[in-house]
Protein backbone atom coordinates (compact mmCIF):
# COMPACT_ATOMS: atom_id res chain seq x y z
CA UNK A 1 0.00 0.00 0.00
CA UNK A 2 1.63 3.24 -1.15
CA UNK A 3 2.04 6.01 1.45
CA UNK A 4 2.88 9.70 1.36
CA UNK A 5 4.11 12.13 4.00
CA UNK A 6 0.92 14.21 4.22
CA UNK A 7 -2.82 13.69 4.02
CA UNK A 8 -3.04 15.71 0.79
CA UNK A 9 0.15 14.51 -0.90
CA UNK A 10 -0.50 12.77 -4.21
CA UNK A 11 2.97 11.29 -4.74
CA UNK A 12 3.95 7.91 -3.26
CA UNK A 13 7.04 8.13 -1.04
CA UNK A 14 7.20 4.56 0.24
CA UNK A 15 4.95 1.56 0.88
CA UNK A 16 3.63 -0.90 3.44
CA UNK A 17 3.38 -4.65 2.90
CA UNK A 18 0.31 -5.92 4.76
CA UNK A 19 -0.90 -9.46 5.27
CA UNK A 20 -4.66 -9.84 5.31
CA UNK A 21 -5.61 -12.04 8.26
CA UNK A 22 -9.40 -11.79 8.29
CA UNK A 23 -12.37 -9.83 7.05
CA UNK A 24 -13.73 -7.22 9.44
CA UNK A 25 -17.38 -6.45 10.09
CA UNK A 26 -18.81 -4.58 7.13
CA UNK A 27 -20.34 -1.12 7.58
CA UNK A 28 -23.97 -0.84 6.56
CA UNK A 29 -23.35 2.37 4.63
CA UNK A 30 -20.07 3.20 2.93
CA UNK A 31 -20.10 6.46 1.00
CA UNK A 32 -18.19 6.86 -2.24
CA UNK A 33 -15.15 8.88 -1.19
CA UNK A 34 -16.06 12.28 0.26
CA UNK A 35 -19.13 12.75 -1.91
CA UNK A 36 -21.42 12.03 1.04
CA UNK A 37 -24.30 10.93 -1.13
CA UNK A 38 -25.08 7.90 1.03
CA UNK A 39 -24.70 5.50 -1.88
CA UNK A 40 -23.49 2.10 -0.75
CA UNK A 41 -20.29 0.88 -2.34
CA UNK A 42 -21.01 -2.85 -2.41
CA UNK A 43 -17.55 -3.70 -3.75
CA UNK A 44 -15.77 -2.30 -0.66
CA UNK A 45 -14.60 -4.85 1.94
CA UNK A 46 -12.95 -4.03 5.28
CA UNK A 47 -9.97 -6.23 6.10
CA UNK A 48 -7.87 -6.86 9.23
CA UNK A 49 -4.15 -6.89 8.36
CA UNK A 50 -0.81 -7.52 10.02
CA UNK A 51 2.20 -5.44 9.02
CA UNK A 52 5.01 -7.29 7.20
CA UNK A 53 7.01 -4.26 6.09
CA UNK A 54 6.96 -0.70 7.40
CA UNK A 55 8.00 2.32 5.32
CA UNK A 56 11.36 3.90 6.18
CA UNK A 57 10.54 7.42 4.99
CA UNK A 58 8.15 8.80 6.02
CA UNK A 59 8.16 7.13 9.40
CA UNK A 60 5.12 4.94 10.13
CA UNK A 61 3.75 7.46 12.62
CA UNK A 62 3.73 10.13 9.89
CA UNK A 63 2.75 7.99 6.90
CA UNK A 64 -0.50 8.57 5.08
CA UNK A 65 -2.17 6.54 2.38
CA UNK A 66 -1.72 8.46 -0.86
CA UNK A 67 -4.96 10.29 -1.49
CA UNK A 68 -6.72 12.94 -3.55
CA UNK A 69 -6.33 16.50 -2.39
CA UNK A 70 -8.99 19.17 -2.82
CA UNK A 71 -7.56 20.27 -6.15
CA UNK A 72 -7.78 16.80 -7.62
CA UNK A 73 -11.05 15.06 -6.84
CA UNK A 74 -13.04 12.22 -8.28
CA UNK A 75 -16.82 12.63 -8.33
CA UNK A 76 -19.47 9.91 -8.05
CA UNK A 77 -19.33 9.24 -11.81
CA UNK A 78 -15.58 8.65 -11.79
CA UNK A 79 -14.75 11.93 -13.59
CA UNK A 80 -11.40 13.48 -12.61
CA UNK A 81 -11.31 17.25 -12.25
CA UNK A 82 -7.73 17.59 -13.45
CA UNK A 83 -5.83 17.47 -16.71
CA UNK A 84 -3.92 14.38 -15.56
CA UNK A 85 -4.49 11.16 -17.42
CA UNK A 86 -6.47 8.51 -15.59
CA UNK A 87 -3.53 6.13 -15.59
CA UNK A 88 -1.13 8.76 -14.27
CA UNK A 89 -3.61 10.08 -11.75
CA UNK A 90 -4.45 6.80 -10.07
CA UNK A 91 -1.19 4.87 -10.46
CA UNK A 92 0.40 5.97 -7.16
CA UNK A 93 -2.88 5.42 -5.29
CA UNK A 94 -3.35 1.79 -6.15
CA UNK A 95 -2.98 -1.06 -3.67
CA UNK A 96 -1.33 -4.09 -5.24
CA UNK A 97 -1.68 -7.77 -4.34
CA UNK A 98 1.83 -9.21 -3.87
CA UNK A 99 0.61 -12.80 -3.69
CA UNK A 100 -0.73 -15.44 -1.32
CA UNK A 101 1.19 -16.93 1.63
CA UNK A 102 0.37 -19.99 3.74
CA UNK A 103 1.97 -21.73 6.72
CA UNK A 104 4.16 -24.78 6.26
CA UNK A 105 2.08 -27.95 6.28
CA UNK A 106 -1.18 -26.00 6.09
CA UNK A 107 -4.28 -27.81 4.89
CA UNK A 108 -7.09 -26.86 2.60
CA UNK A 109 -8.63 -23.53 3.38
CA UNK A 110 -12.18 -24.78 2.75
CA UNK A 111 -13.06 -21.92 0.41
CA UNK A 112 -15.47 -22.21 -2.49
CA UNK A 113 -15.89 -19.75 -5.32
CA UNK A 114 -18.90 -17.50 -5.05
CA UNK A 115 -19.47 -15.59 -8.27
CA UNK A 116 -20.47 -12.00 -7.58
CA UNK A 117 -21.24 -10.53 -11.00
CA UNK A 118 -21.13 -6.80 -11.49
CA UNK A 119 -22.37 -4.45 -14.17
CA UNK A 120 -20.35 -4.04 -17.36
CA UNK A 121 -20.89 -1.90 -20.41
CA UNK A 122 -21.77 -4.93 -22.52
CA UNK A 123 -23.29 -7.37 -20.06
CA UNK A 124 -26.94 -6.79 -20.77
CA UNK A 125 -29.25 -7.87 -23.57
CA UNK A 126 -32.47 -6.20 -24.62
CA UNK A 127 -35.63 -7.74 -26.05
CA UNK A 128 -36.97 -6.13 -29.21
CA UNK A 129 -40.40 -7.24 -30.35
CA UNK A 130 -42.68 -6.14 -33.19
CA UNK A 131 -46.18 -7.54 -33.53
CA UNK A 132 -48.60 -7.01 -36.36
CA UNK A 133 -51.94 -8.48 -37.19
CA UNK A 134 -54.81 -8.22 -39.65
CA UNK A 135 -58.27 -9.68 -39.88
CA UNK A 136 -58.74 -12.45 -42.39
CA UNK A 137 -61.27 -10.27 -44.21
CA UNK A 138 -58.63 -7.59 -44.77
CA UNK A 139 -56.08 -10.19 -45.79
CA UNK A 140 -58.43 -11.55 -48.46
CA UNK A 141 -59.31 -8.08 -49.84
CA UNK A 142 -57.45 -6.93 -52.95
CA UNK A 143 -57.17 -3.13 -53.02
CA UNK A 144 -56.85 -1.05 -56.17
CA UNK A 145 -53.39 0.36 -55.43
CA UNK A 146 -52.11 -2.37 -53.11
CA UNK A 147 -53.29 -5.84 -54.12
CA UNK A 148 -51.72 -7.50 -51.05
CA UNK A 149 -51.97 -5.26 -47.99
CA UNK A 150 -50.60 -7.99 -45.72
CA UNK A 151 -47.33 -8.19 -47.70
CA UNK A 152 -46.92 -4.41 -47.51
CA UNK A 153 -47.36 -4.31 -43.73
CA UNK A 154 -45.06 -7.31 -43.32
CA UNK A 155 -42.23 -5.47 -45.11
CA UNK A 156 -42.80 -2.26 -43.12
CA UNK A 157 -42.72 -4.16 -39.82
CA UNK A 158 -39.34 -5.71 -40.68
CA UNK A 159 -37.98 -2.21 -41.34
CA UNK A 160 -39.53 -0.94 -38.11
CA UNK A 161 -37.93 -3.76 -36.12
CA UNK A 162 -34.45 -3.10 -37.47
CA UNK A 163 -34.97 0.65 -36.95
CA UNK A 164 -35.70 0.03 -33.27
CA UNK A 165 -32.53 -2.04 -32.91
CA UNK A 166 -30.40 0.66 -34.54
CA UNK A 167 -31.92 3.35 -32.31
CA UNK A 168 -30.95 1.28 -29.27
CA UNK A 169 -27.49 0.61 -30.72
CA UNK A 170 -26.94 4.37 -30.81
CA UNK A 171 -28.84 5.94 -27.93
CA UNK A 172 -29.72 3.27 -25.37
CA UNK A 173 -28.19 3.20 -21.88
CA UNK A 174 -27.62 0.00 -19.95
CA UNK A 175 -30.20 -0.60 -17.26
CA UNK A 176 -30.83 -3.56 -14.99
CA UNK A 177 -34.09 -3.68 -13.03
CA UNK A 178 -34.29 -3.89 -9.28
CA UNK A 179 -36.77 -5.83 -7.21
CA UNK A 180 -39.00 -2.79 -6.90
CA UNK A 181 -39.67 -2.23 -10.58
CA UNK A 182 -40.24 -4.05 -13.85
CA UNK A 183 -38.07 -6.77 -15.38
CA UNK A 184 -37.21 -4.79 -18.52
CA UNK A 185 -33.46 -4.79 -19.32
CA UNK A 186 -31.83 -2.39 -21.74
CA UNK A 187 -28.42 -2.67 -23.40
CA UNK A 188 -25.84 0.10 -23.83
CA UNK A 189 -25.67 2.13 -27.02
CA UNK A 190 -22.59 3.53 -28.74
CA UNK A 191 -23.28 7.17 -27.92
CA UNK A 192 -23.75 6.49 -24.21
CA UNK A 193 -20.53 4.43 -24.19
CA UNK A 194 -18.44 7.09 -25.96
CA UNK A 195 -19.85 10.01 -23.96
CA UNK A 196 -18.90 8.20 -20.75
CA UNK A 197 -15.47 6.85 -21.70
CA UNK A 198 -14.41 7.89 -25.23
CA UNK A 199 -12.96 10.92 -27.03
CA UNK A 200 -15.10 14.08 -27.15
CA UNK A 201 -14.48 16.86 -29.69
CA UNK A 202 -16.41 20.00 -30.62
CA UNK A 203 -17.69 20.74 -34.11
CA UNK A 204 -19.36 23.97 -35.22
CA UNK A 205 -19.48 24.12 -39.02
CA UNK A 206 -19.36 27.93 -39.13
CA UNK A 207 -16.10 28.16 -37.16
CA UNK A 208 -14.46 24.73 -37.49
CA UNK A 209 -11.59 24.85 -39.99
CA UNK A 210 -9.91 21.98 -41.77
CA UNK A 211 -6.81 22.60 -39.62
CA UNK A 212 -8.89 22.29 -36.45
CA UNK A 213 -10.48 19.11 -37.73
CA UNK A 214 -7.11 17.57 -38.63
CA UNK A 215 -5.90 18.36 -35.11
CA UNK A 216 -8.82 16.31 -33.79
CA UNK A 217 -7.99 13.51 -36.20
CA UNK A 218 -4.35 13.46 -35.10
CA UNK A 219 -5.45 12.83 -31.50
CA UNK A 220 -8.12 10.32 -32.42
CA UNK A 221 -6.23 8.22 -34.97
CA UNK A 222 -3.30 7.34 -32.74
CA UNK A 223 -1.46 4.53 -34.62
CA UNK A 224 -0.77 2.68 -31.36
CA UNK A 225 -4.39 1.57 -31.06
CA UNK A 226 -6.49 3.11 -33.81
CA UNK A 227 -6.57 3.48 -37.57
CA UNK A 228 -8.99 5.02 -40.04
CA UNK A 229 -9.45 1.94 -42.22
CA UNK A 230 -11.57 0.13 -39.64
CA UNK A 231 -13.45 3.25 -38.50
CA UNK A 232 -16.85 4.42 -39.71
CA UNK A 233 -17.73 8.08 -39.26
CA UNK A 234 -21.51 8.38 -38.83
CA UNK A 235 -22.66 11.96 -39.47
CA UNK A 236 -25.89 13.86 -39.22
CA UNK A 237 -27.02 15.52 -42.44
CA UNK A 238 -25.47 18.96 -41.84
CA UNK A 239 -22.06 17.52 -40.90
CA UNK A 240 -22.21 15.11 -43.84
CA UNK A 241 -22.74 18.09 -46.15
CA UNK A 242 -20.01 20.11 -44.40
CA UNK A 243 -17.43 17.36 -44.89
CA UNK A 244 -18.31 17.03 -48.57
CA UNK A 245 -18.15 20.80 -49.10
CA UNK A 246 -14.77 20.92 -47.37
CA UNK A 247 -13.35 17.98 -49.31
CA UNK A 248 -14.90 19.26 -52.55
CA UNK A 249 -13.17 22.60 -52.10
CA UNK A 250 -9.81 20.87 -51.73
CA UNK A 251 -10.39 18.64 -54.74
CA UNK A 252 -11.61 21.38 -57.07
CA UNK A 253 -9.43 24.28 -55.94
CA UNK A 254 -6.13 22.76 -54.87
CA UNK A 255 -5.52 20.03 -57.42
CA UNK A 256 -2.58 21.43 -59.36
CA UNK A 257 -2.01 18.37 -61.52
CA UNK A 258 -3.16 14.73 -61.79
CA UNK A 259 -0.05 13.79 -59.79
CA UNK A 260 -0.97 16.05 -56.88
CA UNK A 261 -3.21 14.76 -54.08
CA UNK A 262 -4.57 17.15 -51.46
CA UNK A 263 -4.67 16.16 -47.82
CA UNK A 264 -8.45 16.43 -47.48
CA UNK A 265 -10.35 15.31 -50.55
CA UNK A 266 -13.19 13.00 -51.56
CA UNK A 267 -11.77 9.82 -53.12
CA UNK A 268 -14.87 7.84 -54.10
CA UNK A 269 -17.25 5.42 -52.45
CA UNK A 270 -17.08 2.00 -50.82
CA UNK A 271 -18.93 -0.43 -48.57
CA UNK A 272 -18.21 -1.83 -45.10
CA UNK A 273 -20.45 -4.29 -43.25
CA UNK A 274 -23.13 -3.66 -45.86
CA UNK A 275 -23.05 0.12 -45.28
CA UNK A 276 -22.22 2.42 -48.20
CA UNK A 277 -19.79 5.21 -47.37
CA UNK A 278 -17.91 8.07 -48.98
CA UNK A 279 -14.14 7.85 -48.69
CA UNK A 280 -12.47 11.16 -47.80
CA UNK A 281 -8.68 11.21 -47.84
CA UNK A 282 -6.83 12.95 -45.00
CA UNK A 283 -3.20 13.08 -43.96
CA UNK A 284 -4.09 10.60 -41.16
CA UNK A 285 -5.79 8.09 -43.42
CA UNK A 286 -9.06 7.66 -45.26
CA UNK A 287 -12.30 8.61 -43.49
CA UNK A 288 -15.22 6.30 -44.26
CA UNK A 289 -18.11 8.76 -43.94
CA UNK A 290 -21.74 7.62 -43.62
CA UNK A 291 -24.84 9.78 -43.39
CA UNK A 292 -26.96 8.56 -40.49
CA UNK A 293 -30.35 10.23 -40.16
CA UNK A 294 -30.76 8.80 -36.65
CA UNK A 295 -28.34 11.55 -35.54
CA UNK A 296 -30.38 14.40 -37.09
CA UNK A 297 -31.73 16.56 -34.29
CA UNK A 298 -29.48 15.00 -31.63
CA UNK A 299 -26.53 16.59 -29.83
CA UNK A 300 -24.16 14.29 -31.73
CA UNK A 301 -22.92 15.65 -35.03
CA UNK A 302 -20.48 12.86 -35.83
CA UNK A 303 -19.87 9.48 -34.23
CA UNK A 304 -16.64 7.65 -35.07
CA UNK A 305 -16.63 3.94 -34.24
CA UNK A 306 -13.72 1.59 -34.85
CA UNK A 307 -15.63 -1.49 -35.97
CA UNK A 308 -12.85 -3.82 -34.80
CA UNK A 309 -13.94 -3.04 -31.25
CA UNK A 310 -17.71 -3.22 -31.73
CA UNK A 311 -19.76 -6.38 -31.44
CA UNK A 312 -23.39 -7.36 -31.89
CA UNK A 313 -24.16 -10.05 -29.34
CA UNK A 314 -27.43 -11.99 -29.69
CA UNK A 315 -28.32 -14.12 -26.69
CA UNK A 316 -27.35 -17.69 -27.59
CA UNK A 317 -27.07 -20.58 -25.16
CA UNK A 318 -28.43 -23.94 -24.04
CA UNK A 319 -29.53 -24.76 -27.56
CA UNK A 320 -31.51 -21.52 -27.95
CA UNK A 321 -30.74 -18.71 -30.37
CA UNK A 322 -32.52 -15.45 -29.58
CA UNK A 323 -31.26 -13.60 -32.65
CA UNK A 324 -33.89 -12.07 -34.94
CA UNK A 325 -36.62 -14.59 -35.75
CA UNK A 326 -40.10 -14.37 -37.25
CA UNK A 327 -42.90 -16.25 -35.49
CA UNK A 328 -45.73 -16.83 -37.94
CA UNK A 329 -49.31 -17.14 -36.76
CA UNK A 330 -48.75 -16.72 -33.01
CA UNK A 331 -52.46 -15.97 -33.01
CA UNK A 332 -54.69 -17.29 -35.79
CA UNK A 333 -58.16 -18.63 -36.49
CA UNK A 334 -56.80 -22.16 -36.21
CA UNK A 335 -55.12 -21.87 -32.79
CA UNK A 336 -57.09 -19.14 -31.01
CA UNK A 337 -60.49 -19.01 -32.66
CA UNK A 338 -60.04 -15.29 -33.45
CA UNK A 339 -60.76 -14.47 -37.09
CA UNK A 340 -57.41 -12.79 -37.66
CA UNK A 341 -53.70 -13.55 -37.97
CA UNK A 342 -50.97 -12.07 -35.79
CA UNK A 343 -47.23 -12.49 -36.54
CA UNK A 344 -44.31 -11.47 -34.32
CA UNK A 345 -40.67 -10.51 -34.93
CA UNK A 346 -38.45 -10.98 -31.86
CA UNK A 347 -34.78 -10.25 -31.13
CA UNK A 348 -32.87 -10.48 -27.86
CA UNK A 349 -29.40 -9.03 -28.21
CA UNK A 350 -26.90 -6.58 -26.77
CA UNK A 351 -23.93 -4.57 -28.02
CA UNK A 352 -20.31 -4.85 -26.95
CA UNK A 353 -17.97 -1.87 -27.13
CA UNK A 354 -14.27 -2.10 -26.27
CA UNK A 355 -11.22 0.17 -26.42
CA UNK A 356 -12.95 3.52 -25.65
CA UNK A 357 -9.94 5.43 -26.95
CA UNK A 358 -10.70 4.02 -30.43
CA UNK A 359 -14.09 5.77 -30.59
CA UNK A 360 -15.05 9.46 -30.65
CA UNK A 361 -17.92 11.91 -30.77
CA UNK A 362 -18.01 15.39 -32.27
CA UNK A 363 -20.82 17.53 -30.87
Amino acid sequence: MNVSDSATDQAAKDYYILRVTSQAAQDTDIDLGSVGDGVDNAETIKAVCSVVRVPSSPAPAAAYSTNHNTATTVDSTGSVTTSDTLAGHFESRRTYAVGSAHAEGSGLIGEVWNDNPYSTSYGQTQIFRSEFGMTNTARATALKYEPNEWARIWKDKLIEHKWDIEQAALFSAQYSPTASNSSVNTTQGAIDFVLNTGNIFSLTESTKTSDDFLDDMSQFLDPRYNNANATLFFCDTSTYNWLHKLSGYFSNSLELSPNFSSNFAAQGRGSMFGVDFTRISTVYGDMNVVRNIHLDGSVVKMLAMNMKYVGYRPLVGNGMNRDTAVYVGVSSLENSGDDKRVDMILTEAGFEFKMPEAHAIWK
